[in-house]
């Protein structure tokens, strides 16, 4: 099954569309080694030593994944998965 990933941000301009599609991913971490392997442009920008980067966010059904269960958060084709670089700005 494929999983909808939104792009917030400077991620849509880095991978230059506004959204990702990705299988197999049942969990969070799940989909970061799939983004790893197969999007590794976007891996460069959101992973630090294969870990996501603490100030990227990822949200799942407009609840942040470490308000649920972390990288343990499971994923359905069905949920609204958003990924948010960090924000600058002054």
């Amino acid at each position: 099954m494929t999983q909808s990933i939104r792009l917030i941000a400077g991620l849509r301009g880095l991978m230059g569309t506004k959204q990702i599609e990705v299988t197999e991913c049942g969990t969070v971490r799940e989909l970061l080694r799939v983004i790893e392997r197969d999007y590794p442009v976007l891996a460069a920008r959101i992973l630090e030593d294969g870990q996501l980067n603490p100030e990227v966010l990822i949200v799942v059904n407009g609840q942040p994944m470490y308000a649920l269960k972390g990288l343990d958060t499971p994923l359905l084709p069905t949920d609204d998965v958003m990924m948010i670089p960090p924000l600058l700005g002054g």
